[in-house]
């Protein structure tokens, strides 16, 4: 599921950034476009790179209980609130990971199909399609931009898992997934965020809503605050939920 995820990202995304669809015509751009200008395109984001990472990772809590995993690595933990957290530092590897794999796709096809430069094409000069630290070199820019999304996947994922601890379906996380997606970001799109609604976790990943006017800002310290309370809300009540889960 994961390989299809990331070549749907590369070749949709890769087609989003090269087209001018308001004024017609190509854009400008190289292979640095391919990784900013996928994060300026909700539903790529959603429904590709999220859900990808969430079809993949989603059932680690509920595969280790219905293959017996989990009963026999709890009897070597200390505890299971210790069990517990170890999924979720090990989720977290995951989401680099798989942030890294999307990124180096991106790379390779976007290179091929926009043109290999060690520069910031016009476009991005230009901050026509996506906004950036114009003090960064692109190839830095770009790698903090996977970070941040790999950190704020992180917190989405154990979002997903901790749901599985109290329906533990093998469906459960692909729906729950899918649910997320379209009540949280297509049914209320992200775009029209105010106020408490923006401190949904699915809202951090993309990195643009930390540039624009002051009052349609979000500022980088809310976010990681978001991301971390919401890793540590998931690791408490992870471990009380299993202290009562038959493993």
């Amino acid at each position: 599921m994961a390989i299809p995820a990331w070549f749907a990202a590369v070749y949709l995304s890769l087609g989003y950034v090269r087209y001018d669809y308001d004024g017609g015509g190509l854009r400008p751009v190289n292979v640095w476009d391919a990784v900013p200008g996928l994060f300026t395109n909700t539903i790529l984001v959603l429904f590709v790179f999220v859900l990808g990472f969430v079809f993949l990772t989603g059932d680690l809590y509920v595969r280790d209980r219905t293959l017996g995993v989990a009963s026999m690595t709890v009897l070597r933990a200390p505890s299971r609130g210790h069990w517990w957290s170890a999924k979720l530092c090990a989720l977290g590897v995951l989401s680099v990971v798989y942030s890294t794999l999307v990124f180096v796709a991106m790379l390779l096809l976007g290179g091929l199909q926009l043109g290999w430069s060690a520069t910031a094409s016009p476009t991005a000069l230009r901050s026509e399609l996506y906004p950036r630290w114009t003090e960064l070199p692109m190839p830095v820019f770009v790698l903090v931009v996977m970070l941040y999304a790999a950190l704020a996947l992180w917190a989405v994922g154990a979002v997903v898992m901790l749901i599985s601890t109290l329906m533990p379906h093998p469906l459960t996380p692909a729906v729950a997934g899918l649910l997320w997606v379209l009540l949280g970001g297509v049914l209320a799109p992200l775009a029209s965020r105010t106020g408490w609604t923006r401190l949904d976790p699915l809202y951090q990943m993309f990195y643009n809503i930390h540039f624009g006017p002051d009052h349609f800002t979000l500022g980088w310290t809310t976010s990681f605050m978001v991301i971390l309370t919401t890793l540590l809300a998931t690791a408490v009540l992870g471990s009380w939920r299993l202290r009562y889960a038959e493993l």
